[in-house]
């Protein structure tokens, strides 16, 4: 990492951000493996309010999903909308993210289009899902899912 990129990191992690809830990150993976960190930080913090998070083409992985997973079973998550698309992270990144739905309270939409998600990766989200009363919209769009 680079001073500046230090710096940034710094400056992002002093600043409140009130009415700041969405954070999107289109295609920009050198940005979001900066900030990661301070987003998950953001996201595990009582005070969060973050409320929809956008990660495509970021190189999310099964790693990120396992520190997410920590995010969504807080009590106090804000999370609404949860997008990872095209990150292509498969079954094992699925797997963190279907144990957090049955604790999570707080999301209702939750895109997990072209990740490489096979018949096993769905199977892990629909047991999950028969213990979650919020989630409304889930896609699965693009994945290896079959008919």
């Amino acid at each position: 990492q680079s001073a500046e990129s230090d710096a940034l990191v710094g400056s992002i992690e002093s600043v409140k951000l009130p009415g700041i809830n969405s954070l999107y990150f289109d295609d920009d993976e050198e940005v979001f493996q900066l900030l990661k960190q301070t987003i998950f930080q953001m996201l595990k913090n009582k005070t969060n309010v973050i409320e929809s998070l956008f990660l495509r083409r970021v190189e999310f992985s099964a790693r990120d999903a396992k520190v997410l997973h920590d995010c969504l079973v807080r009590k106090f998550s804000c999370l609404r909308k949860l997008v990872l698309r095209n990150d292509e992270f498969g079954d094992e990144g699925v797997l963190p993210i279907a144990l957090a739905l049955p604790d999570n309270t707080s999301l209702l939409h939750l895109d997990l289009s072209g990740n490489h998600i096979s018949p096993n990766g769905a199977q892990y989200l629909a047991e999950a899902l028969g213990r979650n009363t919020t989630l409304q919209s889930l896609d699965l769009s693009a994945n290896e899912i079959g008919n």
